[in-house]
């Protein structure tokens, strides 16, 4: 982890340089020093053999190095980039149809790690305008792809496997970005579209099986923002603290996939597929958020099994938002999960329910959380972190508190809704965080309907043993109260004194 951000930096460069960085007249020469001033700004080098031909800035060996504590950690080398003069006020930065890039990672232990990536493009320009203060950038390729093999370097771990070869392409690229300098902080902002992507993996795990896949994503479309400090973003923690603010949201229309994989009693092949999905993620001192979704999601799994399965879900979806900054005071945090309509295939119900016994509606499963988190530390701040893993370890010291303090949470929603069963739930609670433990105080609701009627089916059938029903039903009996008709409820507290259910304390 300590090479991990200097690398990332690196690796953003280049690839700013390789794919996407007002009209006004700019030359090669203001367009390169603004490469390398970005790069500078980001904790890393940029150099490159300098010469002209014509109206072009030709860049030979264009290398970028990220360095720690003196060190060199991470270098990635690019054959060739031209930085031609369009006489119209405008520089178009183009690539070889075909190159390769070089990285190399030196972590702190171990040899270095090197990796050859092999690039193709087609109708490749990145035209860049305006002044090296308010650039304009313009991408536009009909393809752009990178591929590479990874092979675990010596010392690596028995389980690891033996070779990776990860192929990505994009067709139908098209972007447009600003990037402006104002004072101390430089801001960005950028949409693009991209027809197609495609991604292939080709792998072999420790015992020589294989394991592929290849992933399909129709009708992408993205806007992103970003401020950051001219200081520079190589410690993310005292970036966002001075400031750095990202936010992107992705779209696409659909999704298809294929997976194999060599299993030991034979091959196992998954066949996905996908309607429209989104998602964004946003940072800042505000916090860390994001959010996805997912429709129309189908998996169909074939192998040496009885049966094939046939899965499909209507929505998938998952957010979640959390403080990142220290605090004395609580922040407001979420969490949150749903899948709708998750359903099997006629073919297999009827392995199992071929008479048709149970309920075959589609499934749901919904989690809806809340709180109120008082940050103990910065999170990003690896100085701070490190500092807190010390002083907090739990235990024989193997693991750390959480570095966060809760004082309140709530349970907006709880939903588990399948097979003619239905569980929901609400609660409310705060915590005291005086003792060496937190206390809390609150309650839970909990409503469950259909259970009996499903215990009886499943024991009809011979899945669910008839003691175990019982047994199941005195448990149910013990904790909860009537409700109506095959429907039962609970009530939870956490008080002073202790914990009570339905009004009875409990220990």
């Amino acid at each position: 982890m300590t090479f991990a951000k200097p690398f990332g930096a690196a690796v953003f460069v280049s690839a700013v340089m390789c794919a996407t960085l007002a009209r006004a007249d700019i030359t090669p020469e203001q367009v390169w020093q603004a490469y390398k001033d970005y790069s500078a700004s980001m904790g890393s080098t940029i150099t490159a053999t300098e010469s002209r031909d014509g109206a072009a800035l030709v860049l030979k060996k264009v290398t970028a190095t990220a360095s720690r504590d003196g060190k060199v950690v991470s270098e990635l080398v690019l054959d060739e980039v031209r930085l031609t003069d369009k006489g119209d006020g405008s520089v178009d930065v183009t690539m070889p149809e075909k190159s390769t890039a070089t990285t190399t990672i030196t972590p702190e232990k171990g040899p270095p790690i090197v990796q050859t990536i092999n690039l193709t493009q087609q109708g490749y320009v990145n035209n860049v305008s305006g002044t090296p203060e308010d650039l304009v950038l313009k991408t536009t390729a009909a393809e752009f792809g990178a591929s590479l093999t990874i092979v675990p370097p010596k010392g690596a771990p028995a389980d690891a496997p033996q070779s990776v070869d990860v192929t990505v392409k994009m067709t139908g690229l098209d972007a447009l970005t600003a990037v402006k300098t104002d004072g101390t902080m430089r801001k960005g902002d950028g949409s693009g579209t991209v027809q197609a992507l495609s991604i292939i993996v080709e792998g072999m795990d420790e015992k020589g099986s294989k394991v592929n896949a290849d992933i399909g994503i129709a009708g992408l479309s993205g806007k992103a923002n970003f401020v950051s400090p001219l200081a520079g973003v190589t410690d993310i923690g005292k970036a966002i603290a001075g400031g750095f603010d990202i936010n992107y949201s992705v779209a696409a229309t659909s999704m298809t996939g294929k997976i194999s994989a060599d299993g030991p009693d034979g091959k196992v092949d998954a066949d996905l597929s996908g309607g429209a999905q989104t998602s964004t993620f946003a940072m800042s001192k505000q916090g860390l958020s994001g959010d996805s979704a997912l429709q129309d999601l189908k998996v169909a799994i074939s192998g040496p099994m009885p049966m094939p399965v046939d899965l499909s879900v209507a929505k998938v979806g998952s957010s979640f938002a959390m403080p990142i900054m220290k605090s004395d005071t609580a922040q407001p945090a979420a969490l949150k999960l749903n899948i709708d309509g998750l359903q099997i295939s006629d073919s297999l119900w009827k392995m199992f329910d071929a008479e048709g016994k149970l309920p075959h509606d589609p499934a749901n499963i919904l989690l809806d959380l809340s709180a109120q988190l008082k940050p103990l530390v910065d999170i990003f701040d690896e100085a701070q972190m490190a500092e807190f893993e010390k002083t907090h370890k739990v235990g024989d010291g193997a693991t750390t508190s959480p570095p966060f303090e809760a004082e309140a949470a709530k349970i907006n929603a709880l939903q588990v809704k399948a097979l003619g069963a239905d569980l929901t739930g609400t609660g409310d609670f705060t915590f005291d965080n005086s003792g060496p433990a937190p206390k809390p105080t609150g309650k839970m609701d909990l409503s469950l309907t259909g259970a009996t009627r499903l215990m009886d089916t499943l024991s009809s059938m011979g899945l669910l043993p008839s003691d175990q029903v019982m047994g199941y039903k005195m448990m149910l009996g013990m904790f909860t109260v009537p409700a109506g008709d095959d429907a039962v409820k609970t009530t939870i507290e956490f008080k002073d004194d202790g914990m009570y259910v339905n009004g009875q304390k409990m220990g």
